[in-house]
């Protein structure tokens, strides 16, 4: 097979396994609250956009019996029974003791699907499950894409580049962290999307589709990070002079 043949494989498999990985995404996402953790994040959600609020007094997963339908796993009797713990007590009020600033984005998304009818206290499924797809299972789908890339940038060879990066999306704890919200998933996209841009050479700013790394290493790669390299131990040496 020619090599042009070889890397026209390469990219099918490569598309391929983004596929299952939109798919883990799609199917493992919970309809339910897992635990004290992510509904208290749905908490949150919930009072910003239904009562304007971060308390989280009223909240369908403070007390469960608001809900028309289960917001937790039916099977766990005790987080049905008494809702989230991970919450703080201030002046008489309660509020998640979760980082506020996810929670805002995700009710910014809570709001639109507001205005298109879903209300998370007559559908705790419908409401879970979707700001899991969107806050969980894109980020997801999107460390692997970055993983993939970022192989490419180092001129990993195209059979260890795939093992690379079926391994991150199928072997890895991340796959658990996509079944429901949390800041994991969130900042290990963003920590991938940064390893990508920072490994991505120079010519990919440009309209043009060849790079050194591009599918294997060559010379001028290999220039590149050492002049990357050095720029960044000029820079340490700047901080610790600064310092």
């Amino acid at each position: 097979m020619s090599r042009e043949g070889i890397l026209l494989k390469q990219r099918y498999l490569f598309r391929a396994l983004l596929v299952v990985a939109l798919l883990i995404a799609r199917f493992t996402a919970r309809p339910y609250a897992g635990g004290w953790n992510d509904s208290s994040r749905l908490a949150t959600v919930e009072s910003l956009v239904d009562r304007g609020t971060f308390q989280i007094d009223d909240s369908i997963y403070v007390h469960t019996s608001l809900a028309a339908r289960p917001p937790f796993d039916e099977g766990v009797e005790f987080f049905a029974m008494n809702g989230t713990k991970d919450k703080m007590l201030i002046d008489g009020h309660f509020y998640s003791d979760k980082s506020p600033v996810p929670a805002v984005l995700m009710a910014g998304a809570y709001q639109v699907l507001k205005w298109f009818g879903l209300e998370a206290s007559e559908r705790p499924d419908w409401f879970a499950r979707i700001m899991t797809w969107m806050f969980a299972g894109v980020p997801y789908v999107f460390a692997v894409w970055c993983v993939a890339r970022t192989a490419r940038h180092l001129g990993v060879p195209p059979p260890w580049k795939l093992l690379l990066t079926a391994s991150f999306a199928f072997g890895s704890l991340a796959t658990c962290y996509a079944q429901h919200v949390n800041n994991h998933i969130l900042l290990l996209g963003v920590a991938a999307g940064l390893c990508e841009a920072l490994t991505r050479p120079p010519s990919r700013y440009h309209s043009s589709r060849h790079t050194p790394c591009a599918d294997s290493p060559h010379t001028e790669c290999a220039d590149y990070y050492e002049e990357l390299l050095r720029n960044l131990q000029r820079s340490s040496e700047v901080r610790n002079q600064v310092g």
